[in-house]
Formats: C-alpha cells, sequence, structure tokens
C-alpha cells in the first residue's frame, strides 16, 4: 500500500546522559494543513514523519496525498508540479498521474510501464486534511467520527511547530495535577476514561477564575483531540479541534481549529451579532493561546521517562498511555524509548488506588496493550 519514507531518525546516534529519546512514529489518522490551505488546482509540499508529503486539489475538489518524488526520474512533485484537470504534472518532463496513481503520460503518447506514484489513504474532517499512516502498511481499520457543529461557525485556525513528542500533548488531558499547577483552574473534577478502540472519552468540570468551564474530550488516536467546550454562565459553547502531528525526530506540527456558537446572540439582527462574535474570537483566541503556550513551553524542552516517579494527584497518566501504546509499533531501535515498556511500568500500568483522583476509573486496557 502506502510506501512509507524512511525516518529520520534511524541516522540518529543512540543518545548520552542528558539527551531526549524519540519515541518511534506512531499509527493512524494525522492532520497535514487544513482544508483551505490546498485550494482548487493547487500543489503543496509538507514535512511528515523524518520526510515530506505533497497534498493537491484536483479541478473537481478532490484532495489527494502522494509521496513526493516522481517514479520515472525522481522529480519533486511539489517543486514546480502543476495540477490539471484530475491529473498531477511532473514539472521534469510533463507526464501525468492520475489520482488512483496511474502513470497516463502526455496527451496522445503511450502509457508507460513505470511504477505508479504511490498514493496515500486521505479524508477531509472538519476542515482539516488527515492522511492515514501504518507503519506495516495496512489500510485503514478506523476512522474519524462525525461531531455535530450544527450552529457552530466563525472559525479560527492556528499551526505552530513544538519540539517534544506529540505523546505530551495526546495525554496532557489525563495529566490533572497541571491543570491546576500549570493553569491556575480550581475546583478540577475528572471524570471516569471511557475507551472504545482508538477512541477515548473524559468529562471534565473546573473553575477559570469565577467562571465555571465544563468539556467532553474525545481522543481519536494520538493524531487528534475533539474537546467540546461550555461556559454555562456565558451562554457560550466552542469547539477546540486539537492536531499533533510528527514531522521529524523530537519535533511535532501544533495545529487547532476553533469554531463558536453563542445560541442567545444568534437571534440577534446580523448587523449587531457580527461585531460582538468578533469580540468574542478575538478574547476566546487571546485566552486560548496564552494557556496553550504554557503547555507548549514544557513540552518543548521536556523528556519522556516510560517510567516516571508519580505523586499523589497525578491522574491517570499510565491508564491513558496503555490505551496509547496500541498506535506504536512493537519494536523500537535502541535509540529510541520503546512505547511498551512504559505499558508495564506500573504493573498492570494502573496508578495505585492512592494516586487516583476519587472519581477515576480506568477503564482503558485494549487487549493489544496487556
Amino acid at each position: 500500500m502506502n510506501q512509507m519514507h524512511p525516518a529520520m531518525s534511524a541516522d540518529l546516534p543512540r543518545p548520552a546522559v542528558g539527551m531526549r529519546r524519540p519515541l518511534p512514529y506512531p499509527n493512524g489518522w494525522f492532520a497535514l494543513c487544513f482544508s483551505d490551505e490546498v485550494k482548487t488546482g493547487a500543489v503543496r509540499t509538507v514535512s511528515f514523519m523524518g520526510g515530506e508529503l505533497v497534498v493537491y486539489r484536483t479541478q473537481s475538489g478532490t484532495v489527494k496525498v502522494v509521496s513526493p518524488y516522481c517514479p520515472h526520474l525522481g522529480a519533486h512533485l511539489g517543486q514546480g508540479g502543476k495540477v490539471e484537470d484530475e491529473n498531477l504534472v511532473c514539472p521534469f518532463h510533463g507526464l501525468k498521474y492520475a489520482p488512483d496513481g496511474r502513470c497516463v503520460r502526455p496527451d496522445g503518447e503511450r502509457p508507460l510501464r513505470t511504477p505508479m506514484l504511490s498514493c496515500w489513504q486521505v479524508h477531509e474532517w472538519n476542515g482539516a486534511v488527515f492522511v492515514w499512516r501504518d507503519s506495516e502498511g495496512r489500510p485503514p481499520d478506523w476512522g474519524l467520527p462525525d461531531v455535530d457543529l450544527r450552529g457552530f461557525a466563525h472559525p479560527i485556525t492556528d499551526s505552530f511547530e513544538v519540539g517534544g513528542y506529540i505523546q505530551d500533548a495526546a495525554e496532557n488531558l489525563a495529566d490533572v495535577m497541571h491543570f491546576r499547577a500549570l493553569h491556575g483552574f480550581q475546583e478540577v473534577e475528572q471524570g471516569p476514561l471511557r475507551t472504545e478502540g482508538p477512541r477515548m472519552e473524559c468529562d471534565f468540570k473546573q473553575k477559570v477564575g469565577n467562571q465555571s468551564l465544563h468539556f467532553q474530550a474525545a481522543w481519536l488516536g494520538l493524531g487528534c483531540t475533539s474537546v467540546m467546550m461550555q461556559f454555562p454562565s456565558l451562554g457560550l459553547r466552542a469547539h477546540v479541534q486539537a492536531m499533533f502531528t510528527p514531522v521529524a525526530p523530537l519535533r511535532w506540527a501544533f495545529r487547532v481549529r476553533h469554531v463558536f456558537q453563542l445560541a442567545w446572540l444568534d437571534r440577534w439582527p446580523r448587523l449587531l451579532s457580527a461585531p460582538l462574535y468578533g469580540l468574542i474570537r478575538v478574547v476566546f483566541q487571546y485566552w486560548f493561546h496564552g494557556e496553550n503556550l504554557k503547555d507548549r513551553r514544557i513540552w518543548d524542552t521536556k523528556s519522556f521517562d516510560p517510567e516516571p516517579g508519580l505523586v499523589p494527584g497525578d491522574g491517570p497518566i499510565m491508564a491513558h498511555r496503555r490505551w496509547a501504546a496500541q498506535f506504536y509499533p512493537p519494536a523500537s531501535p535502541d535509540h529510541e524509548v520503546s512505547p511498551l515498556r512504559f505499558v508495564a511500568a506500573h504493573g498492570d500500568g494502573r496508578h495505585p488506588d492512592r494516586f487516583a483522583p476519587p472519581n477515576t476509573t480506568d477503564r482503558s486496557a485494549p487487549a493489544s496493550a496487556g
């Protein structure tokens, strides 16, 4: 199926004391860009797991993702390649590739017996372009679920690169203690982790200043979290789609998309509601960006310990890691952290009971991670 690019991590030396060791690249769905970054007829190159991919959109509006090098004589299709109708045209010799990867050559010429262009499984979901990655080239065995966003509008998007591990971003919501220590949230309550295969869910309540904040979080593999946030006293709902994509060893892209709903404001005339929505967008983005920056400063420089020294109040971090282990390849090179080590780091991977909040239970034991 997919031809995977060799990870640059394969060339890294074994780390000395004090160096951070990368985790292997995980499997699953990962965002490459926002949908509006790939206009009809556009060709875009993106970094992905130690290599590059080319994203383009055909004239009919279909988005495609392919490996970057022409199988004819190796030209980079993202450097001067163009879209003609439904085909991607190589800038070097003008060879054309159909959406299924077949070489159809310039018009009127006999097709070549060249290798097919390597195509990747792609899915546009909630304003972003996702690609499926599997270390053994297996096809997708799960998909991204529908999210009811009726009534939501006014999207905001942002993206940046961060050092470290997407594992840290993925388990951020399971790390209850940092809500208080890093973000200053009060009265934090976390519900039980609920899992079903590649999906994990959890509900939270806390105080942000004098405002109550409720949110329902869903992990969709390690590449995305879908969070429905509510400030009940303000009547504000926001859907936050946070996406984590490895681009190189100890380097990953963070993309976030917010959409908003204020039911009471939607009843106002647009002439009055539009400016207020604009103000709310600015205030929310300023608040979210500030809180997220606190996390990013930690993620950018922290190491990953598969056997951490846990303390009371940490929350179900090891339960989350047991669930996360299903997305990593079963073996790791010597210079990488073995993801399966943290499954067994605490026996069955659970906290001792005294470490878990009273309202937290662990239902996160997939058979493959036992």
